[in-house]
């Protein structure tokens, strides 16, 4: 995002390497409050660079991307990473109201955070919430899925792979596994999933697998955060944007409930992937 070609990026590479903050400057300008949008199950923020264009240069919009596991400094739940990154936008906003935003996942943890600022007595000034969904209703959706596909109800491993494979560009077919493959363990269907991504063109042709273990590992690290986490209630108005193509059953994203304030939910062209892609992102 700062560098956006070659030369730049060398010059970057020449400097002195900074610590590692979870924040990430997606559009410096502008003279108002800066939105702030959270990863989402991926751990990065490359989903919001078509986003970044059409925010405008008068706010600046920053990016929060999720710690590595190799490090250690992944803390594990989505509490945690909301405190994680309560720390660093108060490096460049000391004080509300706050504007906070993410997609999927990123919704979550936004969330938490605006509950989080709260109670620490800041204000919180708009939440939105980007085709996100309760942990609740996602695990609705996952059973859909064992259930329509005939799988085990304890098959996380499958569920797991598949998300992932979706985040990589694969659809379902390619993600669900053959018989010999489902029962060779996860390393080996990660390679499988590997080589068909790569056979694809959805990557680049000198990634190794170790690096797609790595994105591998902070995505299942996001996923349990998830997967353990329970929304209390939030006090404050919320903006729902969901796809269009969605099912309409999940409009709200099992939010209604959690919500004292005014829940204001509107349909934006796309799935919930495209939804951040032109040409819906500019709705």
């Amino acid at each position: 995002f700062q560098a956006p070609d070659i030369a730049g990026q060398a010059k970057l590479l020449q400097q002195k390497r900074q610590p590692w903050t979870p924040l990430v400057c997606l559009q410096p300008n502008g003279d108002m409050a800066p939105l702030f949008c959270i990863h989402a199950v991926a751990g990065n923020v490359l989903c919001y660079q078509e986003l970044s264009r059409h925010i405008g240069r008068q706010r600046p919009f920053y990016g929060l991307q999720a710690p590595d596991i190799d490090s250690g400094a992944h803390p594990g739940g989505i509490e945690e990473l909301a405190a994680l990154y309560i720390a660093a936008i108060r490096s460049v906003q000391a004080q509300g109201p706050y504007h906070l935003g993410g997609w999927s996942m990123g919704g979550v943890i936004a969330y938490e955070m605006a509950g989080q600022l709260q109670q620490a007595g800041e204000q919180v000034g708009t939440l939105t919430l980007i085709e996100s969904y309760t942990p609740e209703a996602v695990q609705a959706f996952e059973q859909e899925y064992l259930d329509k596909n005939l799988l085990p109800c304890d098959d996380g491993e499958t569920l797991l792979l598949t998300m992932f494979a979706r985040e990589l560009g694969l659809d379902d077919a390619e993600a669900m596994p053959d018989q010999a493959t489902a029962a060779s363990g996860l390393t080996r269907r990660l390679d499988a999933l590997f080589n068909q991504a790569k056979h694809a063109g959805l990557l680049p042709e000198d990634i190794d697998s170790a690096q797609l273990y790595r994105l591998f590992s902070v995505f299942e690290a996001n996923v349990r955060a998830m997967n353990r986490y329970v929304p209390g209630q939030y006090r404050g108005d919320v903006r729902l944007l969901h796809a269009g193509s969605a099912n309409q059953e999940y409009a709200n994203g099992g939010w209604a409930e959690l919500i004292n304030g005014d829940l204001s939910i509107e349909a934006v062209p796309g799935d919930h992937y495209s939804i951040l892609r032109q040409p819906n992102v500019q709705f």
